[in-house]
């Protein structure tokens, strides 16, 4: 599922489905994605460091694996050292690193719906950049993809030097919940090209308190909550 076009993985999906559903056969699908995990699933096993954790109802290991996640970071943690993180990925040349990030303004990383996070990275690189950009793709609790800012232009970067950068992010919309962020160093050639300098996933988590008493359904609603409709009346039926 990881290639090919959205054509052929729609219909891996289906293949897979058709098989489990009508002829009856055992399909062990194993994967981080949760949304493919809802669609295909009718029961599912955590496994934690090799050890199984749950067995059981879909949402509900869905829930337990999202905990765990957030679980590896400190709950509400606003300062991070990324030096020798590891949610760093191995895959990338890393000549250009964030390896300094901090939630400003906040003891902890909660936020009220649509409040601006403001952040405070430092990104040491070890060549020339021209133009360095960086990616903000926003995912819930539960691995589902939210949405992504995909261009912030950080300008030029000397060799074997440091820079700090005051970040403004504006999630508006949010639902209440528990959302992670990862951050995309990234580089572009001349014909639009781009190259992952450096990828942190993730870069860090933060919860939004809901606006009201409403229990927001995530896994049906989705994750943007949208403004309230204005209604007017036009006309008296009787």
């Amino acid at each position: 599922l990881a290639v090919g076009d959205m054509a052929f993985q729609k219909k891996c999906l289906d293949k897979m489905r058709e098989a489990a559903k009508k002829e009856g056969r055992t399909v062990l699908y194993v994967s981080h994605n949760m949304n493919t995990i809802r669609r295909l699933c009718d029961r599912c096993i955590v496994l934690d460091k090799g050890k199984i954790i749950f067995e059981g109802d879909v949402e509900e290991a869905i829930a337990i694996y999202s905990r765990n996640l957030h679980d590896q970071w400190a709950d509400g943690q606003t300062e991070f050292d990324l030096r020798e993180t590891k949610s760093r990925s191995p895959w990338v040349p890393a000549t250009a690193r964030v390896t300094y990030l901090k939630l400003l303004e906040k003891e902890r990383a909660m936020y009220a719906a649509g409040e601006p996070l403001k952040i405070l990275l430092r990104i040491e690189t070890t060549r020339d950049y021209a133009n360095l950009r960086l990616r903000i793709e926003l995912r819930y609790g539960d691995d589902s993809p939210v949405g992504t800012m995909p261009i912030v232009s950080l300008g030029k970067c000397r060799e074997n030097a440091y820079q700090d950068y005051l970040i403004t992010f504006l999630p508006s919309g949010l639902a209440g919940g528990k959302y992670r962020v990862d951050l995309v160093l990234f580089d572009m050639d001349e014909f639009g090209n781009s190259y992952d300098q450096d990828l942190l996933l993730p870069a860090f988590f933060f919860e939004v308190q809901a606006a009201d008493d409403i229990v927001w359904n995530q896994s049906t609603w989705g994750h943007i909550r949208f403004q309230d409709a204005l209604v007017e009346a036009l006309m008296d039926g009787e």
